[in-house]
């Protein structure tokens, strides 16, 4: 492995490092660089300068994700940025925490809370009847804006599934979404809830602007926002109802009926759409 570079990922950061570093530098050693190009000390020096920029950013985003987790552990609320829009994670076994969720949103307890998980994997241990479509469904948009609502036995807290147990399950793409989400899962404290950051009855928040601005209260939700890591201010996730035949498209977000037609679902009419 070459030395003063390392293999970029999938972050801004990280992209900024692949595009300005490994095309002028590429995959060579310190020695290979002073023998074949003229100013390699000089390209080095911005290996060396971008290399501890990425590294500070990762600290920073490392040390966010660990005050969420722990905020979650003490039953708060936790805002985070995903494909689409902001979303409200709290811990969706947990009653205060959902009851804490609830006040903050100002919703009703006869309106389910969809969950955040880390990937189709994570079905079984919710107890979630995963159906032939449904496997098809999600590893055709999985991670991405589908949300699948499945009958589930899991143990939630109340008002999280519905009242036939069906829970609507959710998988982001969104760097700092899909690592909350594991990182909860691996410390116990998944799944997380995945309704967006808003009041009820207002506009979801689209942008870390908006988010910063629910969050400025002292009980508000614990903002987790890394710098250009910020939501995609898209249109809300498709929400697909796969418990009843044919298929209920309860809500057409970024993924619509055409991109849904290739995998032949029969598929009701959408619903009014909702929140």
């Amino acid at each position: 492995m070459a030395t003063g570079y390392r293999r970029a990922g999938s972050g801004p950061v990280d992209r900024f490092v692949s595009a300005s570093v490994a095309g002028r530098v590429g995959w060579a050693t310190q020695g290979d660089l002073g023998a074949r190009w003229p100013g390699a000390k000089d390209r080095m020096s911005l290996t060396a300068v971008v290399e501890r920029k990425v590294d500070s950013m990762e600290v920073i985003r490392e040390a966010r994700l660990s005050e969420a987790l722990s905020a979650l552990r003490s039953d708060r609320l936790v805002a985070f940025p995903t494909e689409t829009v902001w979303g409200l994670a709290a811990c969706a076994r947990s009653s205060a925490a959902l009851e804490r969720l609830r006040l903050w949103k100002g919703r009703g307890a006869d309106h389910p809370i969809s969950v955040l998980i880390s990937g189709a994997s994570a079905l079984e241990s919710l107890g979630v009847e995963v159906s032939p479509v449904a496997s098809r469904l999600a590893e055709r948009f999985w991670p991405g804006p589908l949300t699948l609502v499945l009958g589930s036995r899991g143990p939630f807290a109340p008002g999280v599934a519905r009242s036939d147990g069906a829970i609507g399950v959710r998988c982001s793409p969104h760097p700092l979404a899909a690592a909350l989400a594991q990182r909860a899962e691996a410390e116990g404290l998944g799944p997380l809830t995945a309704t967006s950051l808003n009041r009820t009855g207002e506009a979801p928040a689209h942008n870390g602007e908006t988010a910063r601005r629910l969050c400025d209260a002292p009980d508000s939700p614990f903002l987790l926002e890394v710098a250009g890591e910020d939501a995609s201010a898209g249109p809300p996730s498709t929400v697909l109802d796969l418990t009843c035949r044919p298929a209920r498209l309860l809500r057409v977000g970024r993924i619509g009926l055409a991109d849904l037609a290739p995998l032949e679902i029969e598929i009701d009419p959408p619903s009014a759409p909702s929140r």
